[in-house]
């Protein structure tokens, strides 16, 4: 049986495969069961227009509509292929409900269907019921008789169906034209050029055919006979660098553009800049001047102040057409004679009332179109004898938005689901829906109820101080100012930045929006969500879903089987915190095992439930990490940190801390065949310097960090693509690599930068690593892994100077002497002087114990009197090792072969040493137990040391 279909924020999607023939069909005959419920269809003639966009699998899935509408005694009035508000004006004018076979904006391996009965938009107080019916239809067709069946086992029609004869598609293009060329005058766009970008957009030949009607002079670009998906909301750099070079090119006045099934519009100003769909929406209403305006709490706001100063009532809605489809019914409802408008983010706007223009009445409307809000945009600034981009500027405060998605492909959301993303939201959210909004001003807790509780009270504090550990100051956010709970999570911080996340209604994606007083600072914004995302998807899944508030009321967190365990010395595996890194392999750099504060936090799996080990050892110490090891060192834990680089890594020195690495495996495939690291300086340069080697190398590393700086400047001077190329790859040769062949500067820029790194790199001591190496690093040697070199690094605490940024330089930093605004990064060139002016000599691990069959060393580092003790333990076949007396914590990981901790008579597997893997953790209170093998293996074993341990 193939998956059924869900309801999204506006009719059904999912994948083709997913989009059988049967269950096509059958949703299709529940829909108009339901309308036959309803009243909704004509009883004399109970005729339903079907309509498609230009999808390979519209067709099939049309026709598998068209049957159903058959099977089920009604009449099939095919529109072919048109725009979706096309469509729905048609069948309005028609007193028909309609069905369209489109999947909108997403990629052409998924599609949908969406719903309309006479009086508009399915609601959503109208899914329950339509469900309802397909379960009945559902249910009915899977009692057929064999005989009677007409699906195959996949779901597909036994005998294949064709798609209806478009009979009625001239007549319902012509009306959709005509609602526009019949109210404006005919040469209301005179003089004005419009590049349109034609793509696979399903109205590329009417809507141009539109604008030209009205006078103005249209270029159509960029055609193409495969399905482009267009977002609206979510541009994608390739369009957004189309869109400036067609402004460069022809100089239009606009650019417009549509989603697959024309129902978004997608403008940008005579610079080629995108205009977002709130901004578009809210230019419209100032042209019409309505009543009324519902508009989803992810707009701008921006929208609102405008929209105030004209005196328009707004009312902010959860995000999906069917919630301003609901807003403005309610509002005709109670003042009929009010003039209503919606729209929403991705530029689609609704039209609830009929409008006089200027050469007639302009008909309601209640679906996304994107037409009007092109030719109500141009209207305004031709009027006022102006550009777009200064009706922008003169209409609206300079308020900016940005958006972008995380899904189960961005690194650390590997397990993301839709249940995940509602889970983030119950996290954040209060268990009462009364309260949409709570106001944090001079530290109270303002609601707009007056029963709220202190327990209420409380837990709102902590959901405001649990989303400061992710949106924290160190990237740049202010304390919380308020929080709407109206769809999803809203959070207003202080000075104005403002951050939206929801879960996407109609694909497995979570959602952020941004808005703030700069452009950058909203993509600013934006791009932190590979960071955050991955938290918060992690956080909440150790949480099991609970709210912050129903943590932060329980004793302490944790479940009685969790805290037995713990007590009773059971190990228990950790998943590790994954920390994104623009040099990691899939965007992720380190996976940290330890009880890290916070968003830092690994997750154990005890006792068959999930927690953050920063919980665990904050609630259960004494057990966990020992009693003698908090008198020694306090309650602390060690940091084990497994890294996996994809390109060498920044060269750095330490100026007070050892570091350690083990070598767990290599992909040559990256580093080009060899695997390598840096070490200390070369032979090279100290025979050659002698002790002056620092202050020769801090001398080369001044002209490097001077001529990294031109090159990036010299990439900015050429415009906004190569700025949006920089924030992109967030790699300077990697821009200018692409740059280069069309831009002399940025050419000579990059190779007068390559000389120079060519003479820090003289200073480099390289040496050839392979799995089971391991590599000491003291104090003030300079050192950097190599690409696809994975190794395993105890950590101990302590500061890290870095010199130059290898493969993954930062796109703004600076180093002393040379400040640059918005610096994500120091590089501490002037502090070369401390690092050891000599070659890095070898130390070898130091064997501790033997016994039969295994030796254990102590891995170099001189960590002890820090807190931190490494061992790897080698064990031959069909041996063991027998543990007495532990009085501390102990991390294990095996590096090589396979191995077990046998506690009271139970096996605990040592997971093998992988980026992403676990990692077995032997608690203070397992006092005594063993580590076994059958066919050999090594562990690397990372704890606190004390006297008996």
């Amino acid at each position: 049986m193939n998956n059924m279909l869900k309801f999204g924020t506006s009719g059904l999607r999912d994948t083709v495969e997913n989009m059988s023939d049967r269950e096509c069909y059958i949703n299709t005959r529940g829909f108009i069961n339901f309308l036959k419920e309803r009243g909704e269809i004509g009883k004399e003639d109970p005729s339903l227009a079907i309509g498609g966009d230009l999808r390979n699998s519209t067709p099939r899935i049309m026709a598998a509509v068209a049957r159903a509408v058959q099977d089920s005694g009604c009449h099939v009035i095919s529109c072919g292929k048109l725009p979706s508000p096309a469509l729905a004006y048609f069948a309005m004018k028609k007193g028909v409900p309609s069905i369209m076979v489109t999947g909108s904006h997403i990629p052409e391996d998924r599609n949908g269907i969406k719903f309309t009965k006479i009086s508009g938009e399915v609601l959503k107080s109208d899914e329950q019921d339509i469900l309802k019916n397909v379960a009945a239809v559902r249910n009915d067709e899977m009692k057929r008789p064999e005989v009677q069946k007409i699906f195959d086992e996949k779901g597909m029609f036994n005998s294949a169906e064709n798609e209806p004869e478009n009979a009625a598609e001239g007549e319902a293009l012509s009306l959709y034209v005509r609602r526009y060329t019949d109210v404006f005058p005919k040469d209301s766009l005179s003089g004005l050029k419009i590049v349109f970008y034609q793509h696979s957009a399903v109205g590329r030949d009417i809507i141009g055919g539109i604008l030209e009607g009205l006078g103005a002079e249209v270029i159509r670009v960029a055609r193409s006979e495969k399905f482009v998906p267009v977002d609206t909301e979510k541009i994608s750099t390739e369009t957004l660098a189309f869109l400036k070079e067609w402004a460069g090119e022809y100089k239009p006045f606009a650019l417009f553009s549509t989603d697959g099934d024309s129902d978004r519009p997608l403008v940008a100003d005579e610079t080629g800049t995108f205009i977002p769909g709130d901004k578009l929406g809210a230019l419209v209403s100032l042209y019409l001047n309505p009543d009324f305006a519902a508009v989803p709490v992810s707009a701008n706001d921006a929208v609102m102040s405008a929209l105030a100063e004209r005196g328009i009532k707004v009312m902010q809605t959860k995000i999906g057409s069917p919630y301003v489809v609901k807003a403005m019914i309610d509002e005709m409802s109670s003042s009929p004679s009010s003039k209503v408008v919606s729209w929403e983010s991705n530029g689609g706007f609704l039209l609830g009332s009929d409008w006089q223009m200027p050469e007639g009445v302009l008909g309601a409307l209640p679906t996304r179109d994107a037409v009007l809000p092109v030719i109500a945009l141009l209207l305004l600034a031709k009027k006022a004898g102006i550009q777009v981009s200064e009706v922008i500027k003169n209409d609206l405060p300079a308020r900016y938005t940005d958006a972008g998605v995380a899904d189960n492909s961005t690194p650390g959301c590997e397990k993301y689901t839709t249940d995940i993303g509602k889970g983030i939201i119950e996290t954040f959210s209060l268990r009462r829906e009364d309260i949409q909004e709570v106001d944090f001003s001079e530290g109270n807790v303002n609601v707009e109820v007056s029963d709220i509780t202190e327990s209420e009270q409380t837990e709102l504090k902590d959901i405001k101080n649990k989303l400061k550990t992710y949106f924290s100051g160190s990237r740049g956010f202010a304390d919380v100012k308020s929080i709407n709970f109206v769809d999803g999570i809203r959070v207003v911080f202080e000075g104005g930045d403002v951050v939206h996340m929801r879960p996407s209604g109609n694909a497995p994606e979570f959602r952020l929006y941004a808005t703030a007083d700069t452009r950058e600072r909203a993509r600013d914004i934006v791009s932190f969500k590979d960071e955050i995302i991955p938290l918060i998807v992690r956080d909440v899944s150790a949480r099991s879903l609970r709210s912050v508030g129903a943590m932060a009321s329980s004793d302490n967190g944790l479940d009685d089987e969790i805290i037995s365990a713990v007590k009773a010395g059971i190990p228990f595996s950790i998943e590790p915190y994954r920390e994104p890194k623009v040099w990691g392999v899939d965007g992720v750099g380190e996976f940290w095992y330890g009880s890290g504060d916070g968003e830092k936090s690994s997750t154990a799996v005890v006792a068959g439930h999930k927690v953050l080990m920063g919980e665990l050892v904050s609630s259960l110490a004494k057990d966990l990490l020992g009693e003698k090891v908090i008198e020694k060192f306090g309650v602390m834990s060690p940091l084990v940190k497994i890294l996996t680089p994809k390109g060498r890594l920044s060269v750095q020195f330490h100026e007070a801390k050892n570091e350690l690495w083990i070598v767990t495996s290599c992909d040559s495939s990256l580093a080009g065949g060899k695997n390598w690291i840096i070490l200390g300086f070369s032979s090279e340069s100290v025979e050659k310097y002698g002790k002056d080697v620092t202050n020769q190398y801090g001398n080369a590393l001044v002209v490097y960090g001077e001529k990294l700086n031109e090159l990036i400047d010299t990439i900015e001077a050429g415009g906004e693509y190569p700025k949006e190329l920089l924030r992109r790859t967030k790699n300077v040769l990697s821009a200018a690599e692409e740059l280069r062949d069309d831009n002399q500067d940025v050419a000579e820029a990059e190779k007068s930068f390559l000389d120079a790194k060519i003479d820090v790199e003289y200073f480099y001591c390289y040496r050839d690593v392979v799995p089971g190496d391991v590599i000491p690093v003291s104090s003030g040697t300079l050192h950097a892994l190599g690409p696809g070199v994975f190794v395993i690094e105890p950590q101990i605490s302590g500061s890290t100077q870095s010199l130059e940024d290898g493969m993954t330089y930062p796109v703004r930093y600076y180093f002393p002497g040379y400040q640059r605004q918005d610096a994500l990064k120091v590089l501490d060139i002037d502090r070369v002087d401390e690092m050891n002016p000599e070659v890095t000599a070898d130390v070898l691990p130091e064997s501790i114990d033997k016994g039969d069959g295994y030796v254990v060393d102590r891995l170099p580092g001189n960590f002890a009197e820090k807190g931190l003790e490494v061992h790897r333990i080698i064990l031959e076949t069909h041996s063991v090792v027998k543990r007495h007396n532990n009085s501390s914590m102990h991390s294990m990981v095996a590096s090589k072969g396979e191995a077990f901790v046998f506690f009271e008579g139970k096996e605990y597997s040592v997971p093998q040493a992988s980026p992403g893997g676990d990692m077995l953790i032997v608690p203070a209170s397992c006092t005594e137990y063993e580590i076994k093998t059958d066919l050999g293996a090594e562990i690397i074993d990372t704890f606190t040391p004390v006297c008996d341990c």
